[in-house]
């Protein structure tokens, strides 16, 4: 098929409007019109399709597209130049493979131009300083390349902006004052640069804009008083900078916040009481700061909070915390881990809400006692991680009974009793059922867990973590359920670091989605089923330091597995173990024994006799030579054997 050529390009009647727009899959020109017809026009590197050529093109417009083709280098794909498009009101190149740097007269070609999408290239070098030509653009895209340098001056001269993405660059230096200029603005993302300093007190002139976001930069200083003046904001995402100082926003002059991402900062002293006068806040984050006191009783009244995470802070009285936030109908989410550390015990009863609940973690709050019956009646829990604490007795068997639930982490404490059967009966892990992706499609932008190698993995939904159930580290005793074999749905079973003892299932060749299995530091015995080479999506075994005998299984993804993942069995052989001995020669040698008749007893005792005394005359002679040698010498030597 011939490739479409710039001259051949068609298009319709005088238009007013004009837009184009280059994808990676080819380059894609749309010229459109008010109310009469557009064009679709796609340029592929190899070509895919032939363009119509019974159509009339207005004169600027092929000017345009012209001007664009000749300037175009598409050997080194480098930076695109328009000529002569004076209709061009937007300019999209998102996704892409351009580099270099942005000429600073990309929109002198149409005083028109609106929107400027240029995100996602390769774009590096200085921000331009000779801006004021895009005046009119509105729209500036920018985000996802290797821009550096600071914010130039002639940014602040583009009034007319609403959005500003410049997030995912290189860009430092400190945020100007020169904001305030921009009063259109509606959404500002700063996020995953170097910017430093205060963050400016200048959002008072800034009263249309509805989403802030500057996470993961080196911001300091108190937040700007000038912050709660901003009615119309629903997204304020201050996360891992290094702001200090007490949270001092007023939430009743901001009725439209709806997330508030203040995790990752150096933030102190008490949780603000008005908080909950954020009537339409959904997201709160506050994890990983300094942080005292209590949960205020105020939080009673959060009616609209969906997801709260407190994580990593110096809170106190979990017990007080939990009857109070068993009043937020709409709580979904909650992870409270690394706080409570005074040895407490969660609310044994007196607990009754918590009834939309998906995902809970408390982890590594030094926690005593036993597993509170009150989370049975969290029927819609999906999440549970009540990991690193000293939680004691046995795991209660309605933990297998919650519908939902698919990923539970109870490692690290001092659990004992023998694996509860309603275990292997979990009907979210078991094949087929879809309850755990119903409604777990939400953003959750502060979990944090830890896979086996100890690297820390954000889940930004509760789909995506993978169905885990994690017992290691405590004292159960008995033998692996059988009825494993069933969730078909499994990734994780890590049961390893306890007393189990018995065979390994051959059943357990069922759980056909595993991914890890881990074993190692029980007191397991018999042989490795040979049915586990079965499991095509094993990454990582683990049974290492039992009491298994026989052959490794050879075959499967037991060939990718290291002798690592098999020591401490001394009875263990082959694959990368001690090979095993010939069965051949073991047969051999036990039919030979078994089948002796008394007479070649006899004889064979007769032969033994005469051996034993030919190596006793032997031992006798050898002695007399070696200690005559010895004191011919002298050498007064003392000898080791």
């Amino acid at each position: 098929m011939r490739r479409p050529s710039f001259t051949s390009l068609a298009s319709c009647s005088e238009s007013k409007n004009s837009v184009l727009m280059v994808h990676r899959e080819g380059f894609r020109a749309l010229l459109s019109v008010r109310a009469c017809c557009f064009l679709f026009f796609s340029f592929l590197i190899r070509a895919r399709r032939a363009f119509p050529q019974n159509q009339t093109c207005h004169s600027k417009d092929l000017n345009a597209l012209l001007g664009f083709g000749n300037e175009l280098d598409l050997a080194k794909l480098g930076h695109p130049i328009l000529v002569g498009s004076g209709n061009l009101a937007s300019f999209d190149l998102t996704s892409n493979d351009f580099y270099g740097s942005i000429d600073a007269g990309i929109c002198n070609s149409s005083a028109k131009i609106r929107i400027l999408r240029l995100s996602e290239n390769g774009f590096y070098g200085d921000l331009p300083r000779g801006l004021k030509s895009c005046s009119s653009v509105t729209e500036l895209w920018l985000s996802m390349n290797d821009l550096g340098g600071d914010l130039p001056d002639a940014l602040f001269d583009m009034t007319s902006m609403t959005q500003l993405f410049l997030q995912g660059n290189q860009i430092s230096g400190n945020l100007s004052t020169n904001t305030s200029n921009l009063s259109n603005l509606v959404e500002i993302d700063l996020s995953f640069n170097g910017f430093s300093g205060l963050i400016p007190d200048v959002f008072g002139g800034l009263a249309k804009l509805e989403y802030f976001s500057a996470q993961s930069n080196k911001l300091v200083g108190n937040l700007p008083s000038s912050l709660s003046k901003l009615s119309s904001l629903r997204v304020l995402n201050l996360n891992n900078n290094s702001l200090s100082g007490e949270i001092n926003l007023n939430c009743t002059a901001m009725p439209k916040l709806s997330t508030l991402d203040l995790g990752s900062n150096s933030f102190s002293g008490p949780i603000p009481d008005l908080l909950p006068h954020c009537v339409q806040l959904e997201t709160l984050n506050l994890a990983r700061n300094n942080l005292t006191g209590e949960i205020p009783d105020s939080f009673k009244n959060f009616t609209s909070l969906s997801d709260l995470s407190l994580a990593g802070n110096h809170f106190s009285n979990i017990s007080s915390a939990l009857q109070i936030l068993q009043y937020c109908p709409k709580l979904t989410s909650l992870v409270l881990t690394r706080n409570f550390h005074g040895g407490e015990m969660m609310a044994a009863d007196g607990i009754r809400g918590f009834r939309k609940m998906e995902l809970l973690v408390v982890a590594n709050c030094a926690l005593t006692g036993s597993i509170p019956s009150w989370l049975a009646n969290l029927t819609r829990l999906k999440v549970l991680d009540i990991s690193w604490n000293r939680f004691s007795g046995s795991i209660p068997t309605w933990l297998g009974n919650l519908d939902n639930l698919f990923y539970l982490d109870l490692s690290n404490n001092s659990l004992g009793g023998q694996l509860p059967k309603s275990l292997a009966q979990m009907k979210s892990l078991v094949s087929g059922n879809k309850s755990l992706q119903a409604g777990s499609e939400k953003n959750l932008p502060f979990f944090v867990k830890r896979n086996p190698s100890r690297k820390g993995l954000q889940y930004n939904q509760i789909s995506s973590l993978p169905p885990s159930l994690i017992l290691s580290h405590n004292l159960l005793v008995g033998q692996i359920l059988p009825g494993f074999g069933k969730l078909a749905d499994l990734h994780v079973l890590d049961l390893s670091w306890n007393n189990l003892s018995g065979n390994i299932p051959a059943e357990m060749s069922g759980m056909t989605s595993l991914e890890i299995l881990e074993l190692s530091h029980n007191n397991l015995t018999g042989t490795i089923p040979s049915s586990l080479t079965s499991l095509s999506f094993l990454s990582k075994f683990d049974v290492a330091y039992n009491n298994l005998v026989g052959r490794v299984p050879a075959g499967g993804q037991f060939l990718t597995f290291s002798n690592l993942d098999f020591e401490g069995n001394p009875e263990l052989c082959g694959l990368f173990l001690s090979p095993c001995e010939s069965p051949a020669n073991r047969e051999d040698n036990t039919t030979g024994m078994a089948t002796l008749k008394p007479k070649n007893k006899n004889r064979s005792a007769i032969v033994s006799l005469f051996i034993g005394i030919g190596v006793g005359i032997v031992t006798i002679i050898v002695g007399a030579v070696v200690y005559r040698v010895l004191v011919k010498s002298h050498s007064g030597s003392v000898m080791y054997c």
